[in-house]
């Protein structure tokens, strides 16, 4: 079992723990102590919620010693890469990026233009219109798992494979270890035997490779 090893769950936006919950239960059974943050994602800023991230940490993990991994859906991969950003007030061990949309995305282009979608899903929104690819680096233990199926007709938005909200290329505005695309959308990534299977091979191993 691993000794003083926690991995702490982001979901993403307008979601809860839940999404992530047979990741969660896989990271169980394996011996992590698991930590699954819930957060109001469309209350505030990605700093805003990156600040309460480290907050929520420093009550949560009193150990100094403790290794903490990550693992993130959607949104969560964006505040996860500000709190990096920002400097750790943990022991970070290694990342996991389920479909994080660190460029942007092309549904939040078009939806913006309406009063409604930006009420609804509040501030951070804002933050999610796509941009110029920016390789940044906020940790060398990140791995990222990206979707190339839609089931959407949004999709259509999209100029190249997406997972129906996020294209691959906005997963790659970050500097990663290692990227791996697999045939899923969005929200089906967390649920897929293959993302559980690789995203804790890479917390345990720093390899999504097969051996």
């Amino acid at each position: 079992m691993p000794q003083d090893e926690t991995i702490v769950f982001i979901h993403g936006i307008g979601s809860a723990p839940i999404a992530l919950i047979r990741i969660i239960a896989a990271a169980r059974i394996r011996g992590y102590r698991v930590l699954a943050w819930k957060y109001p994602s469309r209350r505030k800023s990605g700093e805003a919620h990156a600040a309460d991230l480290a907050r929520y940490l420093a009550r949560r993990v009193k150990n100094p010693g403790t290794k903490v991994h990550f693992i993130t859906h959607s949104l969560g991969g964006h505040i996860l890469s500000l709190y990096l950003s920002n400097g750790n007030t943990v022991s970070v061990g290694r990342v996991v990026m389920i479909a994080p949309p660190l460029g942007g995305s092309e549904v939040v282009d078009y939806g913006i233009a309406w009063p409604l979608f930006g009420k609804f899903f509040g501030p951070v929104i804002h933050e999610l219109k796509t941009r110029e690819p920016h390789c940044r680096n906020v940790h060398p233990e990140v791995a990222v798992i990206a979707g190339s199926r839609s089931r959407w007709p949004w999709s259509l938005l999209f100029r190249e494979a997406n997972d129906g909200k996020v294209s691959v290329t906005s997963t790659q505005n970050i500097a990663s270890k290692e990227h791996l695309v697999l045939p899923f959308s969005h929200t089906e990534l967390n649920f897929r035997k293959a993302v559980v299977d690789k995203s804790l091979q890479f917390i345990e191993t720093g390899s999504m490779n097969t051996k």
